[in-house]
């Protein structure tokens, strides 16, 4: 991301690059606009300049913010890059919120910012998966289905465990360590806080 752009040649760039991230074509953009591929290319090269509505269409159509997209002031999303995650209430150890780029959350990880927190793992009973002692995980709260790892709560207990969803409203809990015995549980013993969706450090 070119946050100092200062051509809005290079801006307009920015946001047709940041569209297609979204899976939206080319086409759909001019369509939106109002303009042809060739006005694009011109404003790309800064040797057309498009009207006030045309770049708030733009930035409608691009979800690229209009002030930035306008002048280069500010943010390309219209706040700071990086968004802070608190630390679950059950999180033994909160060394204070974490922050990450809101663009790598939202176009690497794709997940919402605000639909997150992090939590620090203890034990090691998820060594197997690269998950130590002392790792810190952002954990997805909107995803809490499907076969995958998942902070959990199982009898007041918060850990980070791979699950399997079974038949019959089953959910079996397995630690990746042959240290630990899996276990299966009716699924209203375990309350899914949200997947896995990154891990760092550990110790």
């Amino acid at each position: 991301m070119n946050e100092a752009a200062n051509e809005m040649g290079d801006r307009i760039q920015f946001a047709v690059d940041f569209a297609k991230k979204q899976g939206k074509a080319v086409q759909d953009l001019v369509a939106y606009v109002g303009i042809t591929k060739t006005q694009l290319s011109r404003y790309i090269k800064s040797t057309n300049e498009p009207t006030v509505s045309r770049v708030a269409r733009l930035s409608e159509f691009s979800g690229v913010d209009l002030i930035w997209l306008s002048t280069g002031d500010g943010h390309p999303f219209g706040n700071s890059p990086y968004v802070t995650i608190r630390f679950h209430d059950d999180s033994p150890e909160k060394s204070g919120p974490v922050k990450f780029e809101r663009d790598y959350l939202e176009q690497v990880l794709r997940v919402d910012p605000d639909q997150c927190l992090m939590f620090t793992n203890t034990g090691d009973a998820m060594i197997g998966r690269g998950i130590l002692n002392g790792c810190q995980v952002l954990v997805d709260l909107r995803r809490q289905r499907g076969d995958d790892i998942y902070l959990i709560t199982v009898h007041q207990d918060t850990m980070v465990r791979r699950l399997q969803f079974l038949p019959g409203s089953q959910v079996k809990v397995i630690s990746d360590n042959e240290a630990y015995d899996d276990y299966t549980l009716p699924a209203e013993d375990v309350t899914v806080v949200g997947r896995a969706a990154w891990i760092g450090g550990g110790r």
